[in-house]
């Protein structure tokens, strides 16, 4: 299979885990998970290594979303929370530290492509995909951030199909949060 129609794939199951996501449906987490697996493939050739590692946790976290979503509290489109500041605040230090080291073993020890905003998209991609599971509210604004920065560094890859993604990724998680927002505000308006 060639690199375009991985790329065609994984953009597919990412757009089905988006769409799926921004209405709280447990299904979101197949497409996503399947997308994931495409872009192991697309990133590591590519030579983002993090993201292809990345896509490989996000294959792993699929399956933990899909069992996460399927409690109770989740099925019914409810459970929406909001993270405290104080929690965000304890991860930040940690969340730094993990970018710098994970950009400096990728920077010195292999021939990675921009390894540290590889590195800071990848670790905040993590944390986002946690708080998604979680149902927190904000992982929707880490997505606006994280997809509009990941925009840049895929166009400086050539993957136009993947920043196109991010570029829909980004809007979508803008109307995700107001979406998601509504819910935690008033969960009987919620579908």
């Amino acid at each position: 299979m060639n690199a375009d129609v991985l790329e065609i794939l994984a953009v597919a199951g990412n757009l089905i885990y988006l769409a799926g996501a921004a209405f709280q449906k447990r299904w979101c987490w197949v497409g996503g998970g399947a997308g994931s697996i495409f872009y192991i493939a697309v990133f590591y050739f590519a030579g983002l290594y993090l993201e292809s590692a990345l896509n490989g946790l996000y294959a792993l976290m699929a399956v933990w979303g899909w069992q996460q979503w399927r409690r109770d509290s989740f099925a019914d489109n409810t459970g929406v929370q909001a993270q405290r500041l104080q929690d965000f605040l304890l991860h930040l230090p940690f969340l730094l530290f993990t970018v710098f080291v994970f950009g400096w073993i990728f920077h010195r020890y292999t021939a990675a492509v921009m390894p540290y905003a590889d590195a800071f998209i990848s670790v905040l991609s993590v944390y986002a995909t946690w708080l998604s599971i979680k149902k927190y509210l904000q992982h929707w604004l880490w997505w606006v951030f994280i997809d509009a920065a990941s925009i840049v560094l895929f166009l400086n890859r050539k993957l136009h199909l993947t920043a196109g993604l991010f570029f829909i990724y980004t809007l979508m998680a803008v109307w995700g949060y107001y979406s998601w927002r509504k819910s935690l505000e008033n969960p009987s308006s919620h579908d």
